[in-house]
């Protein structure tokens, strides 16, 4: 899938794997200047935002595999607020504009029904930004009334009777909000004035009584909160005073929160990148020790011994690490005055493996879906792409040799590819990404 505007700004291709020509997606009643575009989780669909200027875009849906387009709004819709397709790929949830305001609407991903309006009475206010639950059901949305704080709502995807979360809490505007990953939990934070507070509360999805999370955390003020993917706990990070951060956890259903950073990986730190192993377990976060090198550290989500990834490297970790589907190492880029390598340690500590070779640069990188393999993007003028075993069973190997001597070529030797970028990731046990012919000149 991608956008060119080779025939016309921002006309809309697919094209298989295998192999066949480029289809156009935006013909007919969706042709115009194609933008935004997203696949559904089936992959069944592609919708796309078109218009012939940005005062007048439409949403669009229409076949992963070609076919007409079906129009899926009734008014113009807003360049500057993202749509979402939610997880079953069944509706499309949008922002429309109302005058200066916006109001929020469902519709089927495929049209053929009016879109459903969302933020009816009372949650009929100025929709500004929205949530889809993991399961589909709800849409989580923050409105803005004319005077006062925002307010936070949820309401069926389908249509429904919004109901108010933030009631029986002290006022305040509603800074994040994120649904849990069982979706009958929304987490959100309420940003107090006159004293300026932060406080981050948990409420059941259909509404009911708050639970305040940051609890037992000694009076540090959070800044920012983040949802275990198992929808047992929430982490945050709190600032101490003089921007100096802790980490803190604790369970969704409340108590007392639980400091993470201990031990090697406490101190007068600023903690950030927070992220998760897939099964939630374990959380990775990042330390900056003042001197803008960052550590590593990996710490069971309730709490334990900090470990460091990083250990022995004097270089900085980069911000694009990246825990291994099967939970069971981390791989991350380490940034030295003239080198940038690539490193992978068990999440359970030891020494850290070096990946690529003396004198690669890596710009980027992903890991296998089996977790057996890291493929990485070298930088600079020959930059190609290559495919590591982590227990390094095996030197690594470029995949762009093959590819280069499959493609036609006028010479005595094939053209080399200038690997300009790992596009989608892997799939399966292929990789697809972006590359450019680079004749060799003698």
């Amino acid at each position: 899938m991608y956008l060119t505007n080779v025939a016309a700004p921002g006309d809309l291709f697919t094209v298989s794997f295998d192999a066949g020509s480029p289809v156009q997606l935006d013909i007919g009643p969706g042709a115009g200047d194609a933008r935004d575009f997203k696949v559904s989780p089936d992959s069944v669909h592609t919708v796309y935002r078109s218009g012939p200027n940005l005062a007048q875009i439409d949403l669009f849906s229409v076949a992963t595999k070609g076919g007409t387009p079906t129009k899926l709004n009734t008014g113009f819709i807003s360049t500057d607020f993202e749509y979402q397709i939610t997880p079953d790929s069944r509706y499309v949830v949008y922002l429309q504009r109302n005058g200066l305001a916006f109001d929020l609407f469902s519709v089927l991903i495929g049209g053929g029904v009016a879109p459903t309006q969302l933020n009816i009475a009372p949650g009929n206010q100025n929709a500004v930004q929205f949530h889809v639950s993991p399961n589909s059901q709800w849409v989580a949305y923050r409105a803005e009334p004319s005077t006062g704080f925002g307010n936070l709502f949820t309401v069926p995807t389908a249509g429904g009777t919004p109901v108010q979360l933030n009631v029986g809490i002290a006022a305040g505007s509603i800074a994040l909000f994120q649904f849990s990953a069982d979706s009958q939990t929304v987490v959100h934070g309420v940003h107090g004035h006159n004293p300026s507070t932060f406080n981050i509360y948990s409420v059941p999805v259909a509404g009911g009584p708050h639970i305040k999370l940051n609890v037992g955390d000694g009076g540090a003020d959070p800044w920012w909160f983040f949802v275990s993917p198992t929808a047992d706990y929430v982490v945050y990070t709190a600032e101490l005073g003089n921007f100096v951060f802790d980490l803190f956890t604790v369970p969704m259903s409340g108590g007392d929160a639980i400091k993470l950073n201990v031990g090697p990986g406490a101190g007068n730190v600023f903690v950030s990148l927070v992220k998760f192993t897939p099964d939630g377990s374990t959380v990775l976060y990042r330390v900056d020790r003042g001197s803008g090198r960052y550590d590593l550290f990996s710490v069971p989500i309730f709490g334990g011994t900090p470990i460091k990834m990083n250990a022995g490297l004097t270089d900085g970790v980069r911000a694009d690490y990246l825990s291994s589907p099967n939970g069971q190492y981390v791989a991350f880029r380490v940034l030295g005055d003239t080198t940038l390598y690539l490193y992978a340690t068990p999440i359970v500590g030891g020494v850290p493996t070096r990946l690529n070779a003396v004198g690669q640069r890596v710009e980027s990188f992903v890991i296998s879906p089996d977790s057996s393999r890291v493929l990485y993007k070298t930088q600079g003028p020959a930059s190609d792409l290559f495919s590591v075993s982590v227990e390094l069973s095996e030197t690594a190997r470029s995949l762009t040799v093959r590819a280069a001597s499959a493609l036609p070529f006028t010479g005595s030797e094939p053209v080399p590819l200038l690997v300009l970028a790992i596009l989608i990731g892997v799939v399966g046990f292929g990789l697809t990404f972006i590359a450019r012919r680079t004749p060799r000149h003698r």
